[in-house]
């Protein structure tokens, strides 16, 4: 049994500096303490504050409860992604590193002792954490890995540098994140190790870091980091050569923040020099592939620049799909290629529109492209739009495709079901409108998982109004829909709004109003709290 003096300067990786150990007495030099550290220097502990002192009796005997190094590894790694999916605490992580570092310290197993893989979760933790010391905290370890006075801790390795980058990129401080990149420089110049030598992945972890952050010229400062990494490539440094996420990056940078006639000829610029680029140069990471293209597609759909955003947007797509058919599976168009084509239709009321979206869809079940309940959804509200008297039958055929193909409907595809009944043409088939209606309706509501919203109660209530005859019935309807939608809490705005133009209609009399909604609605709406508890949506709210 051999008693140590340990001293914490600070509560263990959190801290300037880790566990560092010392043995009490003095009057040995640079002996290694037994069964505790690979190396340790031997100080005088006289001098030391009592609390930062510990002293641990080592046993011979003693065995970390079976834990090996995978074990540690793998909770660490359970824990990180737990904080990536933001239901995880770094300080659990912090924990389980402790525990390593102790079990190490008071073992004679050197597979337990933290190696720079486990030092780089730690800091993938602290990077990812909520806490906005995270970066500070994971720059703070990076200090210790590199201080070389300190012979028992992990030396830093590339993703080290890379990981405290991402913890600055997402605090939405690159010029912290190229202090880092700074740092990984002079580090490969000090070792003169080429695997720390600074590469197209660091320059793309602080091309992200001004993507995240709020500065006005961050558009620009990405371009400026993508061109410097096009120089170097020119110029023979093929350890910066661009890839698709360095383009992909700087065109989603211009498209977010300048929506713009100018944003949208940007992304396009940008895109145009990586496809001559690698017309020039055929290198593999300059290669345009589906992800780039379907970047240039969402900055169609999402921006003010274009002219004619379905026109462009098939194009591409038809560009795509005559390249993978000549033999280019980089290009093959994937299912949300199609969603962003069926996105760029949107809105177009043209009935023709309807039917061509229907045709798309069956290209893309025909394709490699398996659609995704994400891309029947875009397909089912751009049919919803349209001014065709189909319009209704087409959506709910694409609700029963999805259920065949073992694919859940989600609230929006119901949704955009009941809008194209409630906005069906005159000359459309009324009944079959209807039908289709409650059966989306009725599915919705036996749904204990999702069940109908304002927009839900709002649709079905203008297909009761717009759909069904003059009569009792409608009224009966009309009224029933209602009072379940103030019982369920879902009165909003679009729901008034519909009763209204009901009454303006006049399909709605003013007597079933005035009943409906308490008192008469030019005299002023006083609606109960309650009918409106679960009302969401803050344009749906209503002030009073």
């Amino acid at each position: 049994m051999n008693q140590l003096a340990v001293r914490i300067l600070a509560a263990l990786a959190v801290v300037p500096y880790r566990v560092e150990p010392f043995l009490a007495s003095h009057s040995c030099k640079h002996r290694s303490p037994p069964r505790v550290l690979l190396t340790a220097t031997v100080v005088d502990t006289k001098g030391i504050p009592e609390d930062d002192v510990i002293y641990l009796d080592v046993d011979e005997n003693y065995e970390p409860d079976g834990r090996t190094y995978a074990d540690f590894n793998n909770k660490l790694h359970d824990v990180l992604a737990k904080i990536k999916e933001r239901v995880g605490s770094v300080k659990d992580a912090q924990s389980i590193f402790d525990e390593m570092f102790e079990a190490y310290v008071a073992s004679d197993d050197p597979s337990l002792w933290p190696n720079t893989d486990i030092y780089n979760i730690l800091l993938d933790a602290h990077g990812c954490s909520e806490t906005s010391e995270g970066g500070t905290e994971a720059e703070n370890i990076l200090n210790r890995m590199e201080d070389i006075s300190i012979e028992t801790i992990a030396r830093p390795n590339k993703e080290s540098y890379l990981n405290v980058m991402d913890a600055w990129a997402n605090r939405r401080d690159p010029l912290k994140a190229k202090a880092i990149l700074d740092r990984l420089h002079k580090r490969f110049e000090q070792v003169e190790d080429a695997e720390l030598q600074p590469d197209t992945a660091a320059y793309n972890k602080l091309i992200v870091a001004w993507v995240k952050s709020d500065s006005i010229d961050k558009s620009q400062q990405a371009e400026s980091i993508l061109n410097y990494m096009i120089e170097q490539y020119e110029n023979g440094n093929s350890l910066l050569t661009p890839n698709q996420k360095s383009f992909i990056q700087v065109m989603r940078c211009y498209a977010y923040q300048d929506k713009s006639k100018e944003g949208f000829e940007k992304v396009r610029e940008i895109f145009q020099r990586m496809k001559q680029l690698y017309q020039l140069n055929a290198s593999p990471q300059l290669r345009p592939d589906t992800p780039v293209y379907n970047e240039m597609i969402r900055t169609i759909v999402t921006s003010k620049g274009s002219n004619n955003q379905a026109q462009e947007a098939e194009a591409i797509l038809y560009e795509m799909l005559e390249a993978a058919n000549a033999g280019n599976e980089a290009l093959q168009p994937d299912s949300e290629t199609f969603q962003l084509v069926f996105r760029a239709h949107k809105g177009d009321q043209n009935p023709a529109i309807a039917y061509k979206v229907d045709k798309l869809l069956e290209l893309q079940e025909n394709s490699d492209a398996i659609p995704t309940v994400y891309s029947y959804n875009a397909a089912i509200q751009a049919i919803a739009w349209t001014g065709s008297p189909d319009k209704a039958s087409l959506c709910w055929k694409l609700v029963e495709k999805m259920k065949e193909q073992d694919l859940k409907p989600t609230l929006s595809c119901y949704n955009g079901v009941l809008n194209a009944c409630a906005h069906s043409p005159v000359h459309s088939k009324l009944n079959e409108v209807f039908g289709i209606a409650v059966k989306a309706f009725n599915e919705l509501r036996d749904d204990e998982k999702l069940g109908p919203n304002v927009k839900s109660y709002s649709n079905f209530l203008r297909a009761c109004a717009q759909v069904l005859p003059d009569g009792p019935k409608r009224d009966s309807v009309i009224q029933n829909v209602f009072l379940k939608c103030a019982e369920e809490g879902y009165v909003g705005r679009s729901v008034i709004a519909e009763l209204l133009d009901a009454n303006s209609e006049e399909i709605l009399s003013d007597e079933i109003l005035v009943k409906l909604l308490g008192g008469n609605p030019k005299d002023g709406l006083k609606i109960p709290r309650k009918w409106s508890r679960n009302v969401r949506d803050e344009r749906e709210i209503l002030r009073k």
